[in-house]
């Protein structure tokens, strides 16, 4: 099933990708208030946008086949690439960058620090210090992102090994 992919952007702030449009708008609708609220300078831009094509340069394996390597070719580089583009469907499962990101540990340590920032959150006797509560909302939604899974306490610590 191939879903539209939507994207929340500012120049002050990271890309935030989502899958359907009422979650996109909550973070867009979100982060104009935080940027209001935080200061900025006239023309600051908040965009929410809709995914119409994406292109992903990919090693091109056919035209290695067929004239061998750059380099064999008298060129300073070592495999030809081309662009694989994808039009306004696009599938997450299938996305380069989740293949890239898997394969990362910055994505694991990633989910670590949500998980804990979770697991402080509720052993946390006084919820006015630490996270607030939009923070601890959000490191749930990226949570199930990250893990594919519903975040509960007793399941986190486990998985991550947390004290």
């Amino acid at each position: 099933m191939s879903k539209k992919q939507w994207i929340v952007y500012s120049p002050q702030v990271d890309l935030y990708y989502f899958d359907n449009y009422e979650d996109a708008l909550k973070e867009y609708e979100a982060l104009k208030e935080h940027i209001m609220a935080e200061g900025h300078e006239e023309g600051t831009q908040v965009h929410l946008l809709e995914t119409i094509k994406v292109a992903t340069s990919v090693v091109d394996k056919n035209r290695a086949e067929k004239e061998g390597s750059p380099k064999d070719n008298g060129y300073d580089f070592d495999n030809w690439a081309k662009w694989d583009e994808l039009n306004s469907t696009i599938e997450w499962e299938h996305c380069y960058e989740k293949e890239a990101m898997n394969k990362g540990v910055v994505l694991n340590k990633l989910k670590e620090v949500i998980a804990r920032n979770l697991v402080a959150w509720d052993t946390s006797k006084d919820k006015r210090e630490g996270l607030l509560p939009e923070v601890y909302l959000s490191n749930k939604y990226w949570y199930k992102q990250l893990t594919g899974e519903e975040y509960f306490k007793h399941k986190a610590v486990k998985k991550f090994n947390i004290e």
